[in-house]
């Protein structure tokens, strides 16, 4: 591996080419990735099904749609489990708006999925 060691302000630094770093980067995604889902094997949480991580992967607003229709939700019955109007729901979901913390932790309560899901 390619990288050079450096002193800066009494801290020893690692200097590497980007592609590098940008593996790492990746790396370390999936290896956070798979301590989640190995979380939640260990809770006996159901996973998510691939379509709608491929979803959230294309953007948040399109995982957010595929989720609710997964658990058989419409946006009337996320709106009532929430408290929060269909309209903003759409929104959210049309990728015109960005939810609130609290508007999206209701979501996610009631999709019953982590916050940091729909974030």
């Amino acid at each position: 591996m390619e990288f050079e060691k450096m002193e800066r302000n009494g801290e020893v630094c690692i200097v590497l080419p980007l592609h590098i770093y940008e593996k790492l980067a990746e790396d370390a995604e999936m290896l956070e990735d798979i301590r989640a889902f190995d979380a939640a094997i260990a809770r006996n949480e159901p996973a998510l099904p691939l379509e709608v991580w491929n979803a959230f992967e294309s953007s948040v607003s399109k995982g957010m749609v595929a989720l609710r229709k997964w658990r058989g939700m419409s946006q009337m019955q996320l709106a009532s489990a929430t408290g929060i109007k269909q309209s903003l729901i759409s929104d959210i979901e049309n990728g015109k708006k960005q939810g609130s913390i609290t508007t999206m932790k209701a979501i996610a309560q009631a999709l019953d999925v982590p916050l940091d899901i729909l974030a």
